[in-house]
């Protein structure tokens, strides 16, 4: 009798191969769609970085425009050097219905990504006003 009990024991004892390539299928497609999520959501954070520093750069462009009053009616473009290569502006100063005041559009592009456009409006400072 001990014989036959022992043999029932050992059966029950573990996984069958069967199982244990049904486990392995599995968990290889919750890797394979793991991976995936994670390489998607490192190229939405690149462009949003990229979006960021564009944004940054739009906001320095109005800013040298402003200290420096060259409210000059027309386009201007270029592209940037250094760590900011990868990015061209444009700046267009225009006429609006109201006397003396100027609308000021800086636009940002880069490689692949969407351009960052921002428009504000600036007044000419008057030269002889500042000492």
């Amino acid at each position: 009798m001990r014989p036959k009990m022992r043999l029932e024991a050992d059966r029950r004892r573990g996984f069958s191969l069967a199982e244990v390539l049904a486990a392995l299928v599995i968990f290889s497609i919750a890797i394979i769609g793991l991976v995936q999520g994670m390489g998607s959501s490192s190229a939405i954070q690149a462009d949003i970085l990229h979006q960021a520093r564009a944004l940054l750069l739009a906001e320095n462009a109005l800013e040298e425009i402003r200290a420096s009053n060259a409210l000059e009616l027309g386009t201007t473009s270029g592209h940037f050097t250094g760590a900011d290569s990868d990015f061209e502006w444009e700046s267009t100063v225009a006429r609006t219905d109201t006397e003396g005041l100027l609308e000021v559009t800086v636009v940002i592009s880069g490689q692949g990504a969407r351009e960052v456009r921002l428009i504000t409006f600036m007044r000419k400072r008057d030269e002889e006003a500042i000492p």
